[in-house]
C-alpha cells in the first residue's frame, strides 16, 4: 500500500520489509539461474 502526499510517494515499511525480503539472494549470480529454478517448481 502506498500514499501520494504532494510529489513524494510514502510506502509501508512492512511492505518495504517483504519487498526487500522477497528480492534478497545469496548470491550477487543468483538471478542467471531464475528462470531454471521457476521452471523447476512449475513442473
Amino acid at each position: 500500500m502506498y500514499l501520494k502526499i504532494g510529489g513524494a510517494v510514502r510506502y509501508l515499511r512492512t511492505d518495504l520489509d517483504a519487498w526487500l525480503d522477497s528480492k534478497r539472494r545469496t548470491a550477487i549470480y543468483d538471478f542467471a539461474n531464475d528462470n531454471r529454478r521457476a521452471q523447476a517448481a512449475a513442473s
